[in-house]
């Protein structure tokens, strides 16, 4: 995005607006007790005042330019002020730990100035340091706080003023990524860097941990362009919009790319197994040749299948092998039959000599006899018999001989029959497993010449489905990618609408731009081109050359600390909401070089001088290790609030060491 800013070679003037006669956030004291009692001893009491706040260190009195300054609370007192404004701690867990084993009914106290009311906050730093356990009083005193409890109340109604004085008049504005409104808690690290992300970045304020409230740096740069009313809730809506347009296009382009891969992929494959020679660039082409390339294969084998199936004996072969089956069949129920003719003349031949007997016998009863089975009448008749012994020969009947003989006839031709049909069927069950065996072994020939060829035709067959397949992810992709396009075209929309939103605030871009250019000047020592830049990634501050005065280098935390000092010179000028408080610490610690640091002292001392005679509308607390410039850190200076000395208990931010 071109730049939204044009300046000449020298900034104008700052200029303090005068409907801004305080700061909207300022701590004026600090007070650490070993208990919340009203006679408690004090540990540590520290003033502080409307403009420059510095925090320094003794120099040891053999070298003025050494210091006996590590390790004696710099950084433990902004955490303090940070945790009195809302933080949940103060310090790593061993810190705490070990203050707590020391002063376990210790309390910080903060006189701290909301909209020019003073609230006293007291948070413990002894015993848990959960929310239930702090305090806050509005209209007091520290001492006043101390002396009654009536009207004390709980830390949140101190969050909530923070949030009602400095966060509800940015409105609804909404963080892109967190999705939802703009936090107190997402604004204080802003104004208080965290010494350990060594001023690295203009959008890292916290280390990363689990006790962070560090928030993904686009949501970062959309608090700083809220609270420089460089983006209007409207426009937050915006930005949403355009982070999801380009979220979506981002997977939807990762999604053509991976479709693309499998694609390429595919054909290498169909390429390789169908062999094709000339492959087109275009998909569908493409698809539609390696279609009926496998259509054709497959449609060639199937006719040489089925002429070498056409040319076999076997179906010849299996005709006369069913043909035999059924003769079988066939003289099965022909000796079936003759069977049963067989056993029927038989029963016939059984009755009819059964029926003569018992005609005798008959005659015999008529004629007073008895059978000639008994030796005597009485034997006879004592088992039935009323017959004598006498022989009858010659009883006969003529018609039932002559039967008997047709019976015996008919059953010998029946059996000539039966023979003569088992010989014939003997015949054919042997032809039937001649044929049987030759179907067999033309299956087999047969089977041997088709499985090959039909294993190629189903591999044809499939290449054809994978082909078609092929084709339709094809023009899935072409319909991606014509999605891509119209996404393409949303997001290049959606690019211009943010355009023409951040060109709405082009008169504080100026603003902040020309401070950002002063405090360089400052900085560097003379005027510098830079600029702020505002584009579809946030906000940037642009130094327009990398080195200052005598070749020092424009360092990251130079720039990092010119732009916060920037916005807060903005915010003196009445552009945007910044409360006008800030704290860094030790930022020499970082790639500062010294000229540069002494100016950034001199820097802030002059931004005091411009409200002549009145109190500064803003606050800034600096703790250091390198001496500030003489003319600021003398002994009735009243911009030194406090000098830590590590040769003395007393020089110690807690008396003591931890």
């Amino acid at each position: 995005m071109k730049n939204l800013t044009l300046f000449s070679n020298e900034p104008d003037p700052l200029i303090v607006d005068p409907s801004r006669p305080a700061p909207v956030l300022w701590v004026r004291q600090l007070v650490i007790l070993e208990s919340l009692a009203s006679d408690a001893r004090v540990i540590r009491r520290i003033e502080f005042r409307r403009g420059l706040n510095i925090i320094n260190t003794a120099i040891h009195p053999g070298d003025d330019t050494a210091t006996v300054g590590h390790s004696v609370g710099k950084t433990l007192l902004l955490r303090l002020i940070r945790y009195c404004l809302g933080e949940r701690n103060f310090g790593s867990p061993a810190v705490r730990q070990a203050i707590a084993e020391r002063f376990h009914k210790g309390y910080v106290l903060a006189d701290v100035a909301v909209a020019g009311v003073p609230w006293v906050v007291a948070r413990p730093i002894g015993i848990d340091t959960a929310t239930h356990s702090s305090f806050t009083m509005p209209e007091a005193t520290i001492d006043s706080f101390l002396n009654t409890t009536t009207r004390r109340e709980r830390f949140s109604a101190f969050s909530e003023e923070l949030r009602r004085q400095i966060v509800q008049p940015l409105g609804s504005a909404k963080l892109p990524r967190a999705d939802r409104t703009i936090e107190w808690l997402d604004v204080l690290p802003w104004l208080s860097r965290d010494q350990a992300c060594r001023h690295r970045s203009h959008t890292e304020w916290r280390p990363p941990g689990p006790d962070s409230h560090g928030l993904k740096i686009e949501d970062c740069h959309v608090v700083i362009r809220t609270f420089m009313d460089l983006l209007s809730p409207e426009d937050t809506g915006l930005i949403v919009n355009h982070k999801q347009l380009l979220r979506r296009r981002g997977r939807l382009l990762h999604t053509i790319e991976t479709e693309r891969s499998v694609l390429a992929r595919r054909q290498a494959e169909l390429v390789g197994a169908l062999e094709i020679k000339d492959v087109s660039s275009e998909y569908e082409l493409f698809a539609a040749a390696a279609e009926a390339n496998a259509r054709d294969k497959k449609d060639s084998l199937e006719r040489f299948l089925d002429d070498e199936i056409k040319k076999s004996p076997l179906p010849e072969v299996e005709s006369q092998y069913s043909d035999v089956v059924k003769e079988i069949g066939a003289l099965d129920q022909v000796l079936k039959s003759l069977r049963e003719n067989e056993r029927a003349t038989e029963n016939q031949i059984l009755q009819l000599e059964r029926a003569s007997t018992e005609s005798i016998l008959l005659q015999l009863a008529e004629q007073g006899e008895w059978c000639h089975l008994f030796d005597t009448k009485t034997e006879a008749v004592a088992h039935g018999c009323p017959g004598t012994n006498s022989d009858r020969q010659g009883i006969d009947d003529p018609h039932r001989e002559r039967k008997l003989r047709d019976l015996r006839q008919d059953l010998a031709n029946v059996r000539t029959q039966i023979g003569e049909e088992s010989e014939r069927l003997t015949l054919k069950q042997i032809e039937s497993e001649r044929l049987r065996n030759e179907v067999q072994k033309e299956q087999a020939r047969v089977e041997k010449l088709r499985g090959p060829l039909r294993q190629r035709i189903e591999r044809y067959a499939l290449l054809e489905e994978a082909a078609k397949a092929y084709g339709n992810q094809s023009a899935e992709l072409h319909r991606l990618i014509d999605s891509g396009r119209e996404l393409k075209a949303d997001v290049d929309n959606s690019l211009q609408d943010r355009k023409n939103a951040d060109a709405r605030f082009r008169l504080h871009l100026n603003t902040i731009t020309n401070c950002f250019r002063n405090v360089l000047g400052d900085l560097l020592g003379h005027s510098v081109e830079a600029r702020i830049e505002l584009n579809a990634q946030g906000i940037f501050p642009r130094p327009a050359n990398t080195e200052g005065i005598r070749g020092a280098a424009i360092g990251t935390s130079t720039t990092v600390l010119g732009f916060d000092l920037a916005c807060l010179a903005a915010s003196i000028c009445g552009v945007g909401h910044h409360p006008r408080f800030l704290l860094h610490d030790s930022p020499r610690e970082a790639d500062m070089e010294e000229p540069m640091y002494h100016r950034l002292f001199r820097l802030v001392r002059s931004l005091e001088s411009l409200f002549g005679e009145r109190l500064p509308s803003f606050q800034y607390i600096v703790t250091t290790t390198t001496p500030p410039p003489s003319e600021l850190a003398g002994t009735d200076s009243p911009f030194v609030r406090l000098t830590l000395d590590k040769r003395r208990p007393d020089g110690l931010l807690l008396n003591e060491t931890f």
